[in-house]
């Protein structure tokens, strides 16, 4: 219960920022910067592709913290 509480509060936080960190990534050299969360999403996909929901959650969380640490 707590796990599944604790990446509900996760997903929260994700939406309270995302448009924030949007903000900051669009205001820089976008390509580049963008190419690397696309190429962080393509192994998000693999990891559900290969049923690894767990992986494919910290991936994610991963993902998230390293772009509100350089962006916000």
């Amino acid at each position: 219960m707590f796990r599944d509480k604790k990446k509900v509060e996760e997903v929260n936080e994700y939406y309270r920022i995302a448009p924030r960190i949007v903000e900051a990534i669009n205001s820089r050299k976008t390509r580049k910067i963008w190419g690397m969360v696309y190429q962080d999403i393509v192994k998000a996909v693999e990891y559900i592709k290969n049923k690894d929901f767990d992986g494919a959650y910290e991936h994610y969380k991963q993902t998230v913290l390293r772009l509100k640490k350089t962006f916000l």
